[in-house]
């Protein structure tokens, strides 16, 4: 029979499991909308978005990004397509939930 300090430091590890799954989700919903939201001409920019996933445990952390170097005028609302932009928009869409 496991010891209660044994059992809570299995419960932790799930929960930091189940904490990671949730950022990766996240990261992965969030990229998915802002590629949805993303204007296109050519598609580089929808394209462009990446996620990166770092860290482990409760330190894990999900990155979206765009190297592109117009991709800030967009989120600025340059585009018609798009004039309240993509990330911002995303997030609040997500808050909401």
């Amino acid at each position: 029979m496991s010891s209660f300090a044994e059992q809570l430091r299995k419960f932790d590890r799930r929960v930091e499991q189940a904490y990671e799954r949730k950022v990766e989700a996240m990261g992965r919903e969030l990229l998915q909308r802002v590629k949805d939201k993303t204007p296109v001409d050519t598609g580089a920019a929808r394209e462009a978005w990446t996620l990166e996933l770092s860290g482990a445990g409760f330190d894990r952390t999900a990155k979206v990004s765009n190297p592109l170097p117009y991709v800030a005028e967009l989120e600025h609302g340059s585009s018609s397509q798009a004039p309240l932009g993509m990330v911002a928009v995303s997030i609040e869409e997500m808050k909401k939930r």
